[in-house]
Parts: C-alpha cells; structure tokens; sequence
C-alpha cells in the first residue's frame, strides 16, 4: 500500500498577500465578477466580514477516511479533535487529539489529510482581485434551504494562492469550482475547489475542497462562518484516496488569560 501522504490542503500563502489591502473586485474589467451586482456586494460583506470578526475559538472535528478501490469504499482511519483559534486575522490549531490521545498538530498533518483558511481566507481569495477568478452565472439554486445563486469560476495557476502539498514537494494549482450566494443577504453559502493540470511529478492527480458556511453566534452576536468542510486527495497512479469530513462546533469568544475561555 503506499506510503501514508504528507497532505496539507488549504490556503496557507497569504501572510504576505494579507499584509497589505486587500483589493475586492468591485470596478468594471475584463474579470466576470466585475459585472454582476450580488457578486460585488458578496466581495464586499466578505471584506466587511472579515474586519468585524472578534478573536475566537472553535472546535474542530475531522473524521478521516481512506479508499482503495473504484468505486470507493471508505473506511474510517481516525478522528482527528482540535481547537482552532483565530486570533488577529490568523488560524493557529491547539489541543490536538487523535483518537482522543494528544499529538503535535505537524503528526496530525503528517499522517493523513489537514486543511486550514477556512474561517477567512478562502472565501476573502475567491473574491481578490488578485485572484481574479472568472465566474459563470448557473442560474437559481437553494442550499442549507435559503435561496441562493450558484456560479461556477475559474482560477489560472498564475493568481492560484492554493498551496497543496504532497509528499516531496508543493504547488499552487489552477483550480475551478463553484460558489452559492445567498441571493437575499449577498453572502457565500458554499466553495467547492477542484485542482487542475496538477504535474506529473507531484505525488497526487486529485485534490478537491468544500465549505460550507451558515450563522453562528459567539457571545450575543451572529456571525457567518464555517459549520462543515470536506477534503480529498487521491495519490498518484492508484486508487488510495483520503477524505476528511470536518465539522465546526461550539464557537466562542477568545480571552487572553493564560486560557481559552467563553466570554
């Protein structure tokens, strides 16, 4: 069977890029976001968003799983516990548990799929006019039973700030997916990220993402945030697949106090 992948799966560039202001597409160009009005209002509650979000923790709840077969049968490797702290604009993970025995979060990536940049990164890079993803109206669409808008898009390789990386070295892929707005509050519901053309010398040919986002309160307040996540990366030449479902739960707000508390 092949050797266990060191995979981590999520946005993990952008110390540099968020450093600066980050700039919306909200002006008319050649990218296809430019011309749609819900598309400019989600960029802007996603900028928005991101700048009213208070220091919290959350849980975090991965089950991971392995295939190796076609069609794929899963079958559960372990379940991964953590609290995920965001803290002045960045994730960090602590308390981690594997199988309910604590671990370094590095061995936790190390033996199976690990994801991060879902509370804020993702959904504030689909929308950067440094990624400046081209979007496709789909049409009408209702998820998680709100109305919504679904577009498709595309990302080319050389505005791809996606880094995944595998067991000897790491890219930034092209990638396409699609997105749900919510047609009514102009804020995403859904990212589905699939990597294109990954290279032949890279240990995977598949790598795909999801968030889903709903309302969550912290203290007396509701915020839209991630409620679930799901990984895949399938190596290279066979049918050994891994699959993470995640789960976000019981958000509240950080307390610097030698502790994480609920406020």
């Amino acid at each position: 069977m092949p050797t266990r992948a060191d995979i981590h799966l999520g946005i993990l560039a952008y110390l540099a890029m968020f450093a600066r202001a980050l700039f919306i597409v909200v002006v008319m160009g050649s990218c296809a976001a430019a011309q749609d009005p819900l598309i400019q209002q989600a960029a802007a509650n996603s900028e928005s968003f991101k700048g009213q979000l208070p220091d919290f923790v959350a849980d975090k709840v991965i089950w991971r799983y392995l295939s190796e077969s076609k069609p794929a049968i899963w079958r559960l490797q372990n379940r991964i516990t953590a609290e995920v702290v965001y803290r002045e604009g960045r994730e960090s993970h602590q308390n981690v548990k594997m199988d309910d025995k604590a671990i370094s979060g590095q061995k936790a990536a190390g033996s199976g799929v690990w994801s991060t940049g879902e509370f804020a990164a993702i959904q504030l890079d689909i929308f950067s006019r440094d990624t400046w993803a081209k979007f496709k109206d789909i049409g009408e669409s209702v998820i998680a039973g709100r109305p919504a808008r679904k577009f498709s898009y595309s990302v080319v390789d050389e505005n791809s700030h996606w880094i995944i990386r595998g067991t000897r070295n790491a890219v930034r892929p092209a990638y396409r997916g699609s997105i749900w707005i919510d047609s009514e509050k102009a804020v995403l519901l859904r990212i589905e990220m699939e990597a294109l053309n990954l290279p032949l010398s890279f240990s995977f040919d598949t790598a795909e993402m999801t968030v889903d986002y709903g309302v969550v309160r912290i203290s007396d307040t509701e915020y839209h945030l991630p409620v679930k996540a799901e990984n895949l990366a399938c190596q290279r030449g066979t049918l050994y697949c891994s699959r993470n479902e995640v789960e976000f739960r019981n958000y509240k707000r950080f307390v610097v106090d030698s502790k994480v508390s609920a406020k």
